[in-house]
C-alpha cells in the first residue's frame, strides 16, 4: 500500500494504537515505575499525536480558504473540555470530603487554575515537585499540567499558523519551524539547571514536542507525490518503534528532561506517524490491532481517570502492589469507557455554534465546579468537614502533638538565613543567665530538631546556645552543588558564607546534619565535613559532631489527620530497625572527630532505639516523630531529659559550660 500528500486521512487507527502505547505506558509507570522506568515519555509521545493532528487540519483548511478561528476553538472545546470537567468535578469533590482541610483547599486551587488551562503554571508556581517528587503522588490534578501545555498551544498555534502559513511559504515555513523546535529542546537542556520545574512544566521546553508533529504534518502536506519505497517506509516503522521501546526504557529521571532525552522518544513517534501515512508496515498494523485502537479510543478518558483513583489510593495510605495496580488498571478502563461512551462521544457531534456550545459545555460546568472550589478556598478547606462537629477540635488536638521544630520562635531554620538571624535574642536557648551564647548550633533542619534536646542539656549544664540552621543544606565551607538540588543551591552557599564568617564569635561550635541524606544524592558529605572540620580546628574552635539520627521508614506523619476523613485507614506504626546505613555513616563521623583535638562526637540513638529498634511513639501514644526523618520538637526537650536523668549531661556538653563567653 502506498500513500501520497493528497491530505490527511480522516481517521488513522494506527495514530490510535499509538495513544495506547502512550496512556499505557503512562499508567504502568505510574503504577510501579520499576514496571516502565521511562513510561512518563507516553505524554511525550501524546504531544507529537496532537501537533501533528491539530497541524494537519489547520494547514489543510488554511489551504483550502476554509479555516475558522471560531470552528477551531469549537471542536477543541467539544473535544477537551466535557470529559476534563466530569473528572476535575468528581476529583475536586471527593477531595473536600476525604482529603485535610489543607489538602482539600490545595486541590481546589489546582482545579480552579485547570478550568482556566493553566494547570502546568499553577504546579510551576506553587508546588515544590514534579511527578519524581517526593509527595506528588497524592496531588490528585497534577497530571493535568499536560493538558495546560496543549491548551495553551492551542492559544498560540493556530493565530501562528493563519498568519504565516501559506504554501508559497512552505520552505521557510518548514525551516523556521525546525529552527523553533531545536531550539525548544536545547533550551529545555540548558534551563533545567536554573529553574527544573519551569522546564518540566512549561510551554516554551515542550513545544519542540508538539512542533515536531507539525514538522510532519507540513512534511506530508509538502513532499513529493510519489509514490515512496516501501522499503524505506518500513525502514522509518521499525526505526521509530526501536527509538519508542528504547526511550521507555533507557531514559532516565536524573538528566535533564525534556531537552536532549526527549528527542528520541519523540521522533521515534514521527517516524511511526509518518510511516502509517506512507504505507501499511508490520508495526503500523500492530498499531491497528483493535484491543490497541480501542484503548487508543478511550485514552483521553483514561489519561485523565487513572492519575487520581492511584493519587486518593497513595493519600490513602494503600500500598500499591501488583494487584492493586491491575486493579486501577481495569478501573481505569471502564471508567473511561464510561466516560468516552456517555460523555465524549454525544457531545463531541454537538452542532451548536460557538457560543451556545461554550456556554453549555464550559461555562456551565466551569461554575458548578467553581461554586465548590469558591467554597472551599473561602472555608480554608474545612467546609465540607464542618457536617462533624468534632473535626475541627480533633484536627487541632493531632497537630499540637505534631508541631515541627521550625513552627517554634526559639528554633530558627530559614531557607536562607541572612544577617539578622544571625543577631535574633529569639534564637538563643539554654541558661537563663544573662550574657553572650558559648556556642551556636549550625546544620539543616536535622539540627533543628534538636533544638530540644541540646537545650535541655544547656540548661543543666548551664550554658548558652545561638542556632541557626538552613533546610536542605549541609554545614560546609564549600559549595554543596554535588550534593543538594539546584534550586537550594544559592540559597544553601549564601546562608553557610554568612554563618562561617559569624563562627569566631563562639567557642564552640555543634554541628549535626542529615548525613545520610546527602550522600544518597551522590556526593561524599562525610568527606566535604571534613575539610570544613578541618579549617574550624584550624581558627581553634571546639566542635562538637551529633550523629545522624534514626530514620523511620514510609512513616506517614498525616495519617492520623487523614484517618478524620479516610475512616478506614490504618495508622499503626510498628517499631522499626535503625538503618546499618545510618549506623556506618556515625561510626565513620565518631572516627572523624577522633583523629582531632577538641573534636567531640555524641548521637542519641542509642537512646532512640534501644537495641538498634526504633519505636515511633511512647507507650501514651505521643508521637516521637514528626515525620519519618525528624523529631517532634517536644520529643527532642523529652530525649534531653531522658539523657540526663539516666547518664548526666554528656561530656561533650559538659564542656561548653566551661568556655569563655
Amino acid at each position: 500500500m502506498t500513500s501520497t500528500n493528497s491530505g490527511p486521512r480522516k481517521y488513522r487507527a494506527d495514530i490510535d494504537g499509538l495513544r495506547a502505547v502512550a496512556v499505557l505506558s503512562v499508567i504502568a509507570f505510574h503504577i510501579n515505575h520499576k514496571l516502565l522506568p521511562a513510561g512518563f515519555i507516553g505524554v511525550d509521545i501524546f504531544f507529537v499525536i496532537s501537533g501533528y493532528l491539530i497541524s494537519s487540519h489547520i494547514m489543510s483548511e488554511i489551504s483550502n480558504n476554509t479555516f475558522s478561528i471560531a470552528e477551531f476553538y469549537r471542536r477543541r472545546i467539544k473535544r477537551i473540555a466535557p470529559a476534563m470537567f466530569v473528572v476535575l468535578g468528581v476529583t475536586v469533590l471527593a477531595a473536600q470530603i476525604l482529603f485535610r482541610p489543607e489538602d482539600a483547599e490545595k486541590t481546589a486551587r489546582a482545579g480552579l487554575w485547570s478550568i482556566m488551562s493553566l494547570a502546568n503554571v499553577f504546579f510551576w508556581l506553587f508546588e515544590d515537585t514534579s511527578y519524581f517528587a517526593a509527595n506528588s503522588n497524592e496531588l490528585p490534578l497534577l497530571h493535568l499540567w499536560s493538558l495546560g501545555v496543549e491548551e495553551q498551544f492551542y492559544v498560540i498555534w493556530p493565530l501562528v499558523l493563519m498568519l504565516t502559513y501559506s504554501a508559497t511559504r512552505a520552505a521557510g515555513f518548514g525551516l523556521a519551524m525546525i529552527v523553533i523546535a531545536i531550539a525548544s529542546f536545547l533550551f529545555g537542556q540548558y534551563y533545567f539547571t536554573t529553574d527544573p520545574s519551569f522546564v518540566y512544566y512549561m510551554l516554551p521546553a515542550r513545544a519542540g514536542e508538539l512542533l515536531i508533529g507539525a514538522i510532519a504534518a507540513h512534511h506530508v502536506r509538502t513532499s513529493s507525490k510519489q509514490e515512496i519505497n516501501q522499503s524505506i517506509v518500513l525502514a522509518m516503522a521499525i526505526i521509530g518503534a526501536l527509538l519508542v521501546i528504547g526511550s521507555l526504557f533507557l531514559v532516565t529521571e536524573q538528566a535533564p528532561f525534556p531537552g536532549y532525552q526527549a528527542i528520541p522518544p519523540t521522533v521515534g513517534t514521527t517516524l511511526l506517524i509518518l510511516a502509517g501515512t506512507y504505507g501499511n508496515t508490520w508495526p503500523t498494523r500492530l498499531l491497528q490491532f483493535k484491543p490497541m485502537v480501542w484503548i487508543g479510543l478511550i485514552s483521553y478518558s483514561a489519561y485523565l481517570w487513572h492519575w487520581p483513583l492511584l493519587a486518593f489510593l497513595n493519600y490513602g495510605g494503600f500500598d500499591i502492589t501488583f494487584t492493586v495496580g491491575m486493579v486501577v488498571l481495569v478501573l481505569t478502563l471502564f471508567l473511561a469507557w464510561l466516560t468516552y461512551r456517555f460523555v465524549e462521544q454525544p457531545l463531541r457531534y454537538s452542532k451548536l455554534p460557538l457560543f451556545p456550545l461554550a456556554l453549555r459545555q464550559f461555562v456551565l460546568p466551569a461554575m458548578l465546579i467553581g461554586v465548590v472550589i469558591g467554597v472551599s478556598m473561602k472555608s480554608d478547606g474545612y467546609a465540607f468537614h464542618r457536617v462533624n462537629n468534632d473535626y475541627e477540635s480533633q484536627m487541632g488536638a493531632l497537630r499540637e502533638v505534631r508541631r515541627p521544630a521550625y513552627h517554634y520562635d526559639y528554633v530558627c531554620q530559614k531557607q536562607r538565613v541572612d544577617s539578622t538571624d544571625l543577631e535574633d535574642p529569639a534564637c538563643i536557648v539554654g541558661n537563663e543567665a544573662d550574657g553572650s551564647p558559648n556556642a551556636i548550633l549550625w546544620g539543616d533542619s536535622n539540627a533543628a530538631h534538636y533544638v530540644g534536646m541540646v537545650g535541655a542539656f544547656a540548661k543543666a549544664a548551664g550554658f548558652r546556645f545561638r542556632n541557626v540552621e538552613v533546610g536542605s543544606c549541609p554545614p560546609l565551607n564549600s559549595s554543596p552543588e554535588n550534593l543538594i538540588s539546584l534550586k537550594r543551591l544559592d540559597d544553601c552557599s549564601s546562608s553557610n558564607e554568612l554563618i562561617w564568617n559569624e563562627l569566631d564569635s563562639y567557642q564552640t561550635v555543634i554541628v549535626s546534619a542529615s548525613w545520610t541524606s546527602y550522600r544518597s544524592k551522590g556526593g561524599n558529605v562525610v568527606e566535604e565535613f571534613e575539610n570544613t572540620l578541618r579549617q574550624l580546628v584550624e581558627r581553634n574552635r571546639r566542635v562538637v559532631i551529633i550523629g545522624k539520627s534514626p530514620v523511620v521508614g514510609d512513616y506517614d506523619r498525616l495519617c492520623e489527620e487523614k484517618a478524620v476523613g479516610f475512616r478506614f485507614i490504618s495508622c499503626e506504626a510498628p517499631p522499626v530497625p535503625l538503618p546499618e546505613s545510618i549506623t556506618l555513616t556515625n561510626e565513620r563521623l565518631k572516627a572523624m572527630a577522633e583523629r582531632y583535638e577538641g573534636v567531640e562526637y555524641f548521637d542519641a540513638n542509642g537512646y532512640l532505639c534501644p537495641d538498634n529498634i526504633c519505636p515511633i511513639s511512647y507507650e501514651s501514644g505521643e508521637p516521637i516523630y514528626f515525620d519519618s526523618d525528624h523529631l517532634t520538637i517536644t520529643a527532642s526537650w523529652l530525649l534531653g531529659e531522658e539523657i540526663i536523668r539516666k547518664d548526666g549531661v554528656p561530656v561533650a556538653f559538659q564542656n561548653i559550660a566551661q568556655d569563655p563567653n
